[in-house]
């Protein structure tokens, strides 16, 4: 069903990946072929595998395509693309939120693959002691569990060699003697005193099921509902997710918390938002230095928020998803963007202070000497960048966003540059012009 496989690698009853599995799954992984030599996207492969797998009795199957931020998500264990975590002590409260909360989930669109991480439970029994009456009976609750231990599961009473090798004797009751609850509340236990006393006076035996595997955060017990997507970006579907869930009532003692690739986006955008807001202080900080004044720096910021015409232009015509790369693209746009702002007042001042020319005139003289070397500038930038925002060559995808995000931004703000900064330039100039001759005039 999938032409485009180039080779495939199957994982049977063991984990593929970070976090042991049973014996009763499976992993089947394809590779396939380079993107010049498909016509369908991985996308599309799932998609259409998810449709064909779809009710086959006695199996859960789980498509999905090749997953983002895997680095990321290496050290939590999980491959979920959005996970809803549960947190609370209660099990039995827990496993019926997570159902409740599967259920709500499915019907989100474009959500594929809904999974409880909580595997079902086991058959156990379970040894209730009556503390007050095994103390009377001078039992201890390690005596209790060493005697069930010993006839329920066995204990290694020693050892035996047999040609050069050694082997553990276990001792325990025979099968028949296992089975049923009866058996093992005939049990007798030797109290503190060396006498039998029987197990059901001093405890009750009862049936039921106990997790496989119990998984902590914070110390705290969860479980975690996994949602994978297609055909929707990850903040509509996150969106959606906390519609359905508005309407699960949640204990008061427990607390249902979105995370996966989720929470990994929203820590790396805070952190880019961050890195943004330090590169402009920083690029301030150094014009102050070389301007020797605060106010031509203020000046050549404003070519900053004119580049995000640029961009949000170029990202709406292109289609284009604003990625982590994309932040990075708006980063060093910062950098970038300032630097024809940084020629022109440079030079105006230089003309000013050195050649005495008026405010207007200088700005004249400004634009038609820089304009050139702007232009020059600009275009070898747009033209080094082009191969990488047309996408050209395997996974390169990947950093489209980054290269389309400084074309745009850097085109609106060499165009809106060569206007804007001359007229706060002149502005600024005028108002400070007036108040010196204020100043005079008062003195």
């Amino acid at each position: 069903e999938v032409p485009e496989a180039r080779f495939l690698i199957s994982f049977i009853g063991t984990g593929g990946g970070f976090m042991a599995v049973g014996t009763n799954t499976a992993q089947v992984r394809a590779a396939l072929v380079p993107v010049a030599e498909r016509k369908r996207s991985s996308v599309q492969v799932a998609d259409d595998l998810r449709n064909k797998l779809r009710g086959i009795p006695g199996a859960t199957i789980r498509v999905r395509e090749g997953q983002g931020m895997f680095l990321m998500r290496m050290g939590t264990g999980g491959d979920e693309a959005v996970g809803i975590e549960i947190r609370g002590y209660d099990l039995q409260i827990s496993q019926q939120l997570a159902q409740e909360i599967s259920a709500a989930v499915r019907e989100v669109p474009g959500v594929t693959d809904v999974q409880i991480s909580r595997e079902a439970g086991m058959p156990e029994f379970r040894v209730r002691i009556d503390r007050s009456r095994a103390a009377e009976l001078g039992l201890s609750a390690a005596q209790i569990g060493s005697t069930v231990q010993t006839a329920m599961g066995g204990t290694a009473a020693t050892k035996v060699r047999v040609d050069g090798k050694e082997y553990d004797v276990l001792v325990r009751l025979a099968e028949d003697d296992r089975r049923g609850l009866d058996n093992v509340n005939h049990l007798t236990v030797l109290n503190s005193s060396g006498r039998p006393v029987a197990l059901q006076t001093a405890a009750w035996i009862e049936s039921g099921e106990g997790p496989v595997r119990v998984e902590r955060r914070d110390r705290e017990r969860i479980v975690t509902v996994s949602v994978n997507y297609t055909g929707r970006d990850m903040g509509s579907v996150v969106e959606d997710l906390r519609t359905a869930l508005q309407d699960i009532h949640v204990p008061q003692e427990f607390a249902v918390l979105i995370r996966g690739d989720w929470e990994e986006q929203q820590k790396a955008q805070q952190e880019m938002i961050m890195a943004i807001l330090l590169a402009i202080l920083l690029i301030f900080l150094v014009m102050a230095g070389q301007f020797e004044s605060f106010k031509y720096p203020f000046v050549v910021l404003f070519s900053i928020p004119v580049s995000l015409i640029g961009v949000v232009a170029v990202m709406l015509l292109t289609k284009t998803p604003f990625t982590i790369q994309a932040f990075i693209g708006c980063i060093i746009l910062v950098g970038v963007s300032v630097n024809n702002a940084i020629v022109l007042v440079d030079l105006v001042n230089r003309m000013r202070r050195e050649e005495k020319i008026e405010l207007f005139k200088a700005l004249e003289i400004t634009g038609e000497r820089r304009l050139r070397p702007i232009l020059m500038t600009t275009c070898t930038t747009v033209l080094g960048l082009l191969p990488m925002a047309i996408g050209l060559g395997e996974g390169s995808e990947a950093q489209v966003p980054m290269a389309r995000v400084v074309i745009g931004g850097l085109m609106a703000s060499t165009i809106i540059t060569l206007v804007l900064i001359p007229v706060i330039y002149s502005l600024i100039e005028q108002k400070a012009e007036k108040k010196r001759l204020a100043a005079e005039a008062a003195g």
